[in-house]
């Protein structure tokens, strides 16, 4: 996501996007999805932040694709803030927005094939949890794709917390306010160390993750909305 504004995004309504799913026949169709994330800085899997053409911390999105009847409709779509939060009080909740992730970069992702009872859970997930406010550290980009993709899962997929500390402030009588430790419970970077890790072990799902550090592999552009 280096240099990106995530503002410019469009904001799309989900209940839409998943509306165009409904074109394919379920009866004998295919379903996929895919956890998506892009970490901020490339060569630099755990850096927290980049400033390079606008602020980006990383993101974490969903593809979701149905196939069948000689169709194929892809949506790929996050979870974000309305507006950026506060400088003062960034962890102050505030609403929240849905917008399109067509066509962004992917640094790792996990892709599982689901059944349409699967696909019918990650639906109604999808568009509940999209109605949640938005707080940076229990209620981000990461914990809205995770809970909609474990919906679809024997086993949820968890990662460790990120944990940011940063230096006390000096203060104007020369003295240092006390070090700030925050924890976010799940991150774009913690989730790239996470899939990576799994990707290493060779176990039973690595072959579904993809890595891939060289800004080359992207998502697939969206279908759009449908009434």
């Amino acid at each position: 996501m280096e240099g990106e504004y995530i503002y410019n995004k469009p904001v799309v309504d989900v209940q839409k996007y998943f509306n165009c799913f409904d074109q394919i026949p379920s009866e004998g169709a295919s379903y996929t999805i895919e956890l998506c994330v892009d970490i901020p800085v490339n060569s630099s899997p755990d850096m927290s932040m980049n400033f390079s053409g606008g602020i980006s911390s990383g993101h974490t999105f969903l593809v979701v694709t149905k196939s069948g009847n000689g169709m194929n409709v892809s949506q790929s779509f996050g979870y974000y803030p309305q507006t950026a939060p506060s400088a003062w009080d960034p962890f102050s909740p505030i609403p929240s927005a849905i917008r399109d992730n067509g066509n962004d970069e992917i640094n790792a992702s996990l892709i599982m094939t689901i059944n349409n009872d699967q696909f019918n859970a990650v639906r109604s997930a999808a568009v509940n949890f999209s109605a949640k406010p938005y707080l940076l550290d229990k209620s981000n980009c990461t914990d809205y794709a995770l809970s909609v993709f474990n919906v679809a899962r024997t086993t949820p997929l968890t990662m460790d917390p990120y944990v940011l500390r940063q230096a006390g402030i000096v203060l104007t009588n020369g003295l240092s306010s006390e070090p700030i430790t925050v924890t976010i419970a799940n991150s774009p970077q913690k989730l790239y160390d996470k899939l990576a890790n799994l990707k290493m072990s060779g176990g039973t799902e690595a072959s579904n993750i993809q890595l891939d550090l060289s800004h080359n592999l992207n998502s697939p552009f969206s279908h759009g909305e449908c009434n």
